[in-house]
């Protein structure tokens, strides 16, 4: 099944980053915003913004810093570099190399990260499913849909920007399911040129990379008082709000598309029937007046 994603996009500028018809990776000024919410210790909820600084040489190849703040620290995480005949975007820790975007792959092309953890000898991979178009600044980018290995998790690449799922620009290294109860959101991305983010994941008509899809300074303990179950399930899900003070929930796939909206009226416990939803994962976003709390739960 096709997926799309909806991008409100906001022009700032008219400047071409195009070459030969390939829009080059940015080199500077430029950051991936995502949240990471509902983990089961403090903190229960933090941002983290990617972004790039100077540039640093290794075995005579030039690559740029990339930076990670998250809980006020602002550490490098690694580097990048771009090699435009190839259109491959790499990346490098302090050991060693790895693919990180290949901007060359054809519908069908399978591109290999390397082992998933817990099971070392499975290797982890994504396969491209469909590739579009997105017109963004007058230019038309190329937009890869893919599948990974793992789960059936969904990524999102746009030439020029990378994923736009989850983590956004090192998503394609993190492809473990969190051990914590956590989600992590893709939000936006932004640089010199566009401005531009998933209004669906946001349920936003405004970028939340200055006021984040929760808009709470912290996911309180006492949230974790609803209850999902079974987990994994294959036709319905149990909800248990308790006394929790919530006026609605929402569900989203993992590709951050709202497919329900409910009203809660005041219920302790919701059965949903999820016989017509497609096999993988979903998030439930409930809101209250002064409270928000977000769960996932996998469809087999």
């Amino acid at each position: 099944m096709k997926k799309t994603l909806t991008l409100f996009l906001v022009m700032l500028c008219v400047v071409s980053i195009y070459s030969n018809g390939y829009a080059k990776f940015p080199k500077s000024n430029a950051f991936w915003n995502s949240l990471t919410t509902g983990r089961m210790g403090y903190p229960y909820e933090f941002q983290s913004i990617y972004s790039l600084g100077d540039t640093t040489t290794f075995d005579n190849k030039k690559y740029i810093e990339v930076y990670v703040e998250q809980n006020g620290y602002k550490p490098i995480t690694g580097y990048i570099r771009e090699d435009t005949l190839t259109k491959r975007i790499y990346y490098r820790n302090y050991y060693k190399e790895v693919v990180l975007y290949d901007f060359s792959l054809n519908v069908g092309d399978t591109i290999f990260y390397g082992k998933e953890s817990g099971n070392p000898q499975t290797v982890y991979y994504k396969v491209v499913n469909s590739i579009g178009t997105i017109e963004l600044n007058g230019e038309q980018r190329k937009i890869w849909n893919l599948t990974t290995s793992m789960y059936y998790m969904n990524d999102i690449w746009i030439e020029g920007i990378g994923s736009v799922v989850r983590f956004g620009l090192l998503n394609p290294l993190k492809p473990d399911i969190p051990t914590d109860a956590s989600s992590t959101y893709f939000g936006c991305f932004r640089d010199e040129h566009i401005l531009y983010f998933n209004r669906e994941a946001t349920n936003s008509e405004d970028c939340p990379c200055s006021r984040w899809l929760v808009n709470v300074p912290e996911v309180k303990s006492k949230l974790e008082e609803i209850k999902l179950y079974p987990i994994p399930t294959k036709d319905k899900l149990n909800i248990n709000i308790g006394n929790s003070s919530y006026d609605f929930f929402e569900i989203y796939t993992c590709n951050s598309k709202l497919i329900e909206n409910t009203k809660i009226n005041f219920r302790e416990n919701i059965e949903l029937n999820l016989g017509n939803l497609e096999k993988g994962i979903y998030f439930i976003k409930f809101s209250g007046k002064d409270n928000v709390c977000l769960k996932k739960f996998v469809k087999l």
